[in-house]
């Protein structure tokens, strides 16, 4: 009986810890864009602001317009 329960126990602690591995980030593919640099931190927080640089490749280049698509995943283990 104990150790039934051992691996009960065991199987439990496993599987929250196996749903509590975080995403995987994924860089922009900059190729045929006009940006050279994209820099931003790796990790951000809920409600608090943070900041993406953007670095062209030719200072003439002028853009008027960024459309800005995100992806928020929640890690709820579910």
């Amino acid at each position: 009986m104990h150790k039934l329960l051992a691996l009960v126990t065991v199987a439990i602690l496993a599987s929250s810890v196996i749903a509590a591995d975080g995403g995987i980030n994924e860089a922009t593919d900059l190729n045929d864009t006009d940006f050279e640099s994209m820099e931003y931190s790796n990790v951000v927080y809920e409600e608090q602001e943070f900041t993406i640089s953007l670095t062209l490749k030719n200072e003439s280049t002028n853009i008027s317009q960024i459309n800005w698509i995100t992806q928020v995943c929640i890690n709820s283990g579910v």
